[in-house]
């Protein structure tokens, strides 16, 4: 590190040298990291990594895996201090906050009165901040698409201290720029949605049993017409004409009078820590963990997917649920996954494959993951629409999550596969999402994401001098 741990003395801010981790607890870099709690501290920052010839990488809740949120020996931005709803009108669904409100503040003010916030993937803390810079997508994207489809217009503040309005339809190049563009132009400190007006809070989730991959898109396809979201859980380990079975879970919203228990409403906005709320959370992780090891996964999924097939020959019932508890089920039920995998980590490989590739595009994944060794231990297949930001996964196709954990792994034999992996993705012409990679080089990344130079040059226009950076800008979007 070249600089002294003595700069923070300069800022009147909140800082501290630290050392920062992604979620997937695989990668962490000693930083500065500051913690401003306006617009006005926000520029300080700005003010002093320029003096100081540092970078910022702004970061949110810390939910992106890798090292997107990284940014080794220099400055990380951290927002979760703003934290106000600004404003919110319950008669049309805007709603005005700053960029470190989380998902389960903006639940707990708007599902009373029947709105939701779409493109919502299953995390109570993901800021709105973000959200915006990964471009986050939820079990409705092949509806709803994106997060940033939600947002009306933002406040941004640039390198060089000037602070912008940024409208959807204004000023349709730099927001389609700055939405899913990682932190990497400049800092978003005010973000004005658009929620959705839903029957009730109440959503009825139904089960689907399907026999392999191809069963399992189908089924996908069929249910578009009558549910709101959508996922298949995957048994990744199943072969021959098994291959891809699993249980497709559909949810739609419901017309429903009933009154909201308070106390359960907000309690399915309350992250837990323990296990089915029932087992402490560090207790439980740290006896399972000997023994979560894929052999067990297998025999586990195997005893989960006949269990399911034999229940749904006895009875059949959809559930009622509240939307958040079905949303946010694993950090209703599987708080702190991460632990899980401590210390070593996990990687999650998540392509997307076209549907113009067909589907079996999608079989010859899961069994390039076999052949490998590589099958994902809890893996989750949805569907997804085109859109048009400029850096963004998303598109018409497919994509499957491949939660690999690093214990007992060689990480030569992680690289070879993550090659191996984007190679076929590639040749799929599909992507892989940045906010969980760490292998992605620069080669596949410009294949992946063509609209890349695009990007770079509306960075060029606002910030020249590259203020704002991070580990993953430097590993995978410019190198030198």
């Amino acid at each position: 590190m070249s600089v002294s741990k003595d700069i923070n003395n300069e800022l009147s801010v909140r800082s501290e040298w630290k050392y920062v981790h992604g979620w997937a607890n695989t990668r962490r870099a000693l930083a500065l990291v500051t913690y401003p709690r306006t617009i006005e501290e926000c520029l300080e920052v700005v003010k002093f990594s320029k003096k100081n010839n540092m970078t910022i990488c702004p970061r949110g809740g810390g939910f992106t895996f890798g090292d997107m949120i990284l940014n080794d020996g220099q400055v990380i931005l951290d927002v979760s201090q703003m934290n106000d709803i600004i404003s919110w009108d319950p008669q049309t669904g805007k709603l005005t906050v700053q960029p470190g409100v989380n998902f389960s503040s903006i639940f707990k003010v708007a599902m009373p009165a029947n709105w939701t916030l779409p493109s919502c993937p299953g995390g109570l803390l993901v800021t709105v901040g973000g959200a915006i810079s990964n471009n986050v997508h939820g079990k409705d994207a092949w509806n709803n698409g994106v997060f940033g489809n939600q947002v009306i217009e933002f406040k941004f503040l640039t390198a060089n201290g000037d602070l912008l309005c940024v409208n959807r339809d204004k000023e349709r190049v730099l927001f389609e720029s700055i939405v899913g563009g990682m932190g990497l132009l400049g800092i978003i400190v005010e973000v004005t949605l658009q929620l959705q007006k839903v029957p009730s809070p109440f959503v009825e989730v139904s089960s689907y049993i399907v026999r392999n991959i191809e069963e399992s898109l189908e089924m996908l396809e069929r249910l578009k017409d009558h549910s709101d979201f959508l996922l298949t859980w995957v048994d990744a380990f199943a072969t021959g004409d098994s291959l891809g079975r699993g249980i497709v879970a559909s949810a739609r919203w419901l017309e429903k009078d009933e009154k909201i228990n308070e106390d359960k409403f907000v309690n399915s906005l309350t992250p837990q820590d323990k296990i089915f709320g029932l087992f402490p959370a560090n207790l439980t992780w740290a006896c399972v963990r000997p023994f979560f090891q894929p052999y067990l996964i297998n025999i586990l999924n195997k005893i989960f997917y006949n269990a399911s097939k034999f229940k749904n020959k006895i009875y059949w019932k959809p559930a009622s649920i509240f939307y958040t508890d079905y949303n946010f089920i694993q950090d209703r039920l599987i708080p702190d996954k991460p632990q899980l995998y401590y210390p070593h980590g996990y990687i999650e490989f998540q392509p997307l494959i076209p549907k113009s590739s067909g589907v079996k595009a999608v079989r010859s994944l899961f069994k390039l993951c076999q052949d490998y060794r590589f099958q994902s231990q809890l893996c989750a297949l949805k569907t997804h629409k085109n859109d048009n930001y400029l850096i963004c996964f998303e598109g018409e196709g497919y994509s499957i999550g491949v939660d690999v954990q690093l214990k007992n792994r060689d990480l030569s034999e992680v690289e070879h596969f993550a090659r191996t992996i984007f190679d076929y993705v590639i040749d799929c012409g599909g992507k892989v999402y940045l906010a969980k990679d760490e292998y992605l080089s620069h080669h596949e990344f410009v294949k992946m994401y063509p609209r890349y130079r695009d990007f770079l040059n509306v960075k060029s226009d606002i910030d020249q001098d590259s203020l704002f950076s991070s580990n993953l800008y430097r590993r995978v979007i410019n190198p030198g």
